[in-house]
């Protein structure tokens, strides 16, 4: 008897200890006090009501994504459309559609990658190479060095990336639609600069000159080993030891302490993880 009276006396002591066995025993009232501060439970209905809501909102972000990327896909076709006209009607125009689209949609981009915690990417080749052209559109229209070099950029690393990259012209991504456009657009525009632009035949045949055989005039091979492969190989070097300085050296501490922030480095990295 005496055994079974402790037991019991002891458990009535543990239960008002924890807060339990009704609410009786030492801070078994707390107990209650805080159980009265919970929020009731959902009942069947309520829950029902709850998951319709958040089905609601969730359709509601999908129509509304969907309808952007249909307004999306409708002004990357319209706007495609449009700069094939000008190609084909007004190349001397090209080039400064071509400065417009940088000045506009260049800074967009810093803005969302900004966001995205992508905006190391803005420090890529590809806009190097960008800014040089609009350099010399807006400023050195005539340099034909200067021309020689942002024509062996734009012919030759930024056509390649498209292949690297896996750049993709899809009309409803208006990431990917500019991603193109930054690699895509300098080639054409150089191209329409060389070939299509009455001011370029001008050059080529000056009035009470002989006619130029080509513009840029070409000396000998020589010179075009210069302008044409070893002073933009220069220039990429220099962007590439820019580009190790500015990641692995300057930023690196703020790198390290946010993994979440990409830099091609990181990118490259993880496709090599993937492919092994």
């Amino acid at each position: 008897f005496a055994r079974g009276t402790g037991r019991a006396f002891s458990k009535v002591l543990w239960d008002g200890v924890v807060g339990g066995g009704g609410g009786r025993g030492v801070g078994g009232g707390d107990a209650r006090q805080r159980g009265r501060g919970r929020p009731p439970e959902e009942g069947p209905g309520q829950g029902d009501a709850v998951e319709a809501g958040r089905q609601d909102r969730h359709q509601g972000r999908g129509a509304r994504a969907v309808h952007l990327q249909e307004v999306t896909h409708l002004m990357g076709v319209l706007g495609f459309g449009t700069f094939c006209y000008l190609l084909g009607a007004r190349p001397q125009d090209v080039p400064y559609v071509y400065c417009l689209f940088y000045v506009i949609f260049v800074p967009l981009r810093w803005i969302y990658y900004r966001y995205k915690k992508w905006h190391y990417y803005l420090l890529d080749f590809c806009y190097y190479a960008n800014t040089f052209l609009l350099v010399m559109i807006l400023f050195y229209p005539k340099d034909e060095k200067l021309f020689m070099v942002c024509f062996s950029f734009a012919e030759g690393p930024l056509a390649w990336a498209l292949i690297v990259w896996r750049c993709s012209l899809v009309f409803s991504s208006f990431d990917k639609l500019v991603s193109v456009l930054i690699h895509l657009l300098p080639g054409i525009v150089l191209f329409t600069i060389r070939w299509w632009n009455p001011q370029t035949f001008a050059a080529m045949h000056p009035e009470g000159r002989a006619a130029r055989v080509t513009w840029p005039y070409v000396e000998d091979k020589s010179y075009l080993w210069t302008w044409l492969f070893v002073v933009p190989l220069a220039a990429y070097t220099l962007w590439q030891l820019m580009y190790f300085l500015i990641v692995n050296v300057l930023r690196r501490q703020r790198l390290l302490r946010d993994p979440e922030v990409m830099t091609s480095y990181r990118e490259l990295s993880k496709k090599a993880q993937k492919a092994n």
